[in-house]
Formats: structure tokens, C-alpha cells, sequence
């Protein structure tokens, strides 16, 4: 009776790890960019759309697509948060190998190989910094239909 339990147990186990799995997977290189009103898109290799939206001269919002398409968050449908943003202004320097956003109050360095973030005050201090041993990453829910 043991053996057919711990044998029902392994098969029910092995069902559900081939209809649900995740993958870890790291953000790609950024192939090109755009400014579009206070967003700036990042296109990735890997089909990723990173929007780092300008929320005021001291705020940013970051937000990445997997599949290049944003969906509504809970927080915009339930009128939590204000999707229409105030205008900001910032300027944009392309350097080699990396994008310095400028808003007067803060710096955002964007490096694109790989993907990277540094955040530095007015007085140039650094407040935020993606660890530099680790790219940016995600975690990708795979689900098998089975019939």
C-alpha cells in the first residue's frame, strides 16, 4: 500500500513539473532606443521593451515587456496610479556604449552591453546601482496545455 501511494505521489509530482515550468533569462543588449514624450524605449535583443518613464525631476518609473508589449497594470485599472504623466523635462547624451539621462535633479546611466542602471543625485552621489556582477534578468513561466 506504501509503494502505490509514493508511486502515485512521483507521477502526480512529475505531471505537474511538465505542465508548469520557469526559466530564468537575462535582459538582452539593447540594440536601439527612442525618446517618446516622457518615456525612453530601450529595444533589447532578446525581444525585450524596457521604458523608463520620467515621472518628475526627481522620480523614475522602469518598467520592462518580455514580449515588447505592456500590459495595463492592476494598480492604472483600479485608478490606484495615474498612467498620464505630467510633463518633464530631461535631456539625452549618447555616449560609447551607454545613454546619460539628465533631468536636473538626477542622472541615469544606461549602459546597452550588457543592459545596466545608474541612478546619481545633483551632487553626483550614486543612489541606486544595478550590481555589476549580475545582469538584469526575469523569470519566464512556461505552462504545458495537456489533453
Amino acid at each position: 500500500m506504501i509503494h502505490k501511494i509514493n508511486f502515485i505521489t512521483i507521477i502526480l509530482a512529475g505531471c505537474f513539473i511538465s505542465t508548469f515550468s520557469e526559466s530564468k533569462k537575462n535582459i538582452g543588449d539593447i540594440i536601439s532606443y527612442h525618446v517618446d514624450g516622457n518615456s525612453v524605449f530601450f529595444n533589447c535583443a532578446g525581444n525585450e521593451v524596457i521604458k523608463l518613464d520620467i515621472v518628475s525631476r526627481d522620480v523614475v518609473r522602469l518598467r520592462m515587456a518580455p514580449n515588447g508589449k505592456f500590459a495595463t497594470s492592476l494598480s492604472v485599472k483600479f485608478g490606484f496610479v495615474k498612467e498620464a504623466l505630467a510633463a518633464a523635462r530631461f535631456t539625452t547624451e549618447k555616449r560609447e556604449g551607454e545613454l546619460l539621462i539628465n533631468t536636473g535633479m538626477i542622472d541615469v546611466q544606461v549602459f546597452f552591453k550588457p543592459f545596466g542602471l545608474k541612478i546619481y543625485n545633483n551632487a553626483k552621489k550614486l543612489i541606486f546601482s544595478q550590481s555589476a556582477s549580475k545582469a538584469m534578468s526575469y523569470v519566464e513561466y512556461n505552462y504545458l496545455n495537456i489533453d
